[in-house]
């Protein structure tokens, strides 16, 4: 029984690993899931936990990194919107005057 569920989870992460290559952070996740599914199961000590605990952080500070660079690129793509508006402002203010 051991034998085939290491088979099919060797397959899963296979399969993962070729689906998620493209956002690491997403493969982080899915190994510190393995890794604490693994020490509720007997199959590895607790330190795993730590590892598990290590790939978590790395795929938070992944997400963010993804998120940070995700919010430049939408600043870069929307400046001649922002300068527009800008104009338009400042057009409004010295009218006002």
């Amino acid at each position: 029984m051991n034998k085939v569920i290491g088979i099919i989870l060797i397959l899963i992460g296979l399969l993962a690993l070729f689906r998620f290559s493209m956002s690491s952070a997403w493969l982080f996740l899915l190994i510190a899931a393995a890794l604490a599914l693994a020490v509720q199961a007997g199959w590895l000590g607790r330190g795993a936990y730590a590892a598990a605990v290590v790939f978590v952080l790395l795929a938070f500070a992944g997400l963010a990194l993804r998120t940070l660079f995700f919010s430049l690129a939408m600043l870069f793509k929307l400046a001649p919107l922002i300068l527009l508006a800008l104009g338009i402002y400042y057009v409004y203010k010295a009218f006002i005057r």
